[in-house]
């Protein structure tokens, strides 16, 4: 005699949310929450906060006037950082557009500059406020057991106010050399890296470069160009749809 059990139960599939197949992360366009959170309706966003070190500089080239005459210069190196906020909003599983406030961001060169009779060193304190909007091509070979990241190429533009200019000694106040606003492009690689599937933290590489002209006609430059490549790390939040 053979007995059969049978469970009277049925079986209900659970919905996914975020699953692995095939190694690579596949997001439910469900998941994501259609409820207010701290007043914004939080549906297919992320919200953090970023911060950056970077190697900066500035492309010039000298007017043939003023104290700056007959003199050639020489680039050296210089750092500067930046912070800020980051909010974006996931378009798919391969594609997200982003928007980074950075309320203090550095720019600015350290130079040498030198003749035959005469050299001597600067140092430009450049301060801005900066949005840039970023699209980021999503590249998900990720699972969340142990290997839990994420490769994004990114590409955008930034536009920057200008907030504070000091040769670094303080003695001079050079704001009105440059112009209040910069704008140009912003082209880097990152990775997200998964601490839980809500929380995710970001490293990464970003280019700099300036496409606007930034000096005035009280400027000792015919040109400048802001530009800047660094490492920003960014600790983001995504608000997934609950169960």
């Amino acid at each position: 005699v053979v007995n059969h059990t049978y469970s009277l139960t049925p079986t209900i599939a659970k919905e996914f949310l975020i699953k692995k197949e095939n190694n690579k992360i596949i997001f439910n366009n469900k998941r994501f929450s259609s409820h207010f959170a701290f007043g914004i309706y939080a549906k297919r966003i992320y919200f953090g906060f970023n911060a950056g070190f970077k190697k900066q500089s500035m492309i010039t080239q000298l007017k043939n006037n003023g104290m700056y005459a007959n003199l050639k210069q020489q680039t050296l190196l210089d750092h500067g950082t930046s912070f800020g906020f980051t909010t974006g909003i996931i378009l798919s599983d391969k594609m997200n557009l982003e928007t980074n406030v950075n309320l203090y961001s550095s720019n600015g060169y350290r130079k040498k500059f030198y003749s035959t009779e005469n050299s001597f060193a600067e140092k430009q304190r450049l301060t801005y406020s900066n949005i840039s909007l970023i699209a980021k091509r999503m590249y998900n070979k990720s699972t969340f057991d142990d290997k839990k990241y994420s490769t994004n190429f990114m590409g955008g533009i930034y536009v920057g106010f200008l907030r504070h200019a000091v040769v670094a000694n303080g003695s001079q106040a050079t704001v009105e050399q440059y112009n209040n606003l910069d704008a140009g492009i912003v082209l880097g690689i990152e990775q997200d890296r998964y601490i839980t599937k809500e929380l995710v933290i970001t490293p990464g590489i970003r280019y700099y470069q300036g496409a606007k002209n930034i000096a005035t006609e009280k400027s000792p430059f015919q040109y400048a160009y802001n530009s800047a490549l660094e490492f920003n790390i960014a600790l983001k939040y995504i608000f997934l749809k609950r169960n």
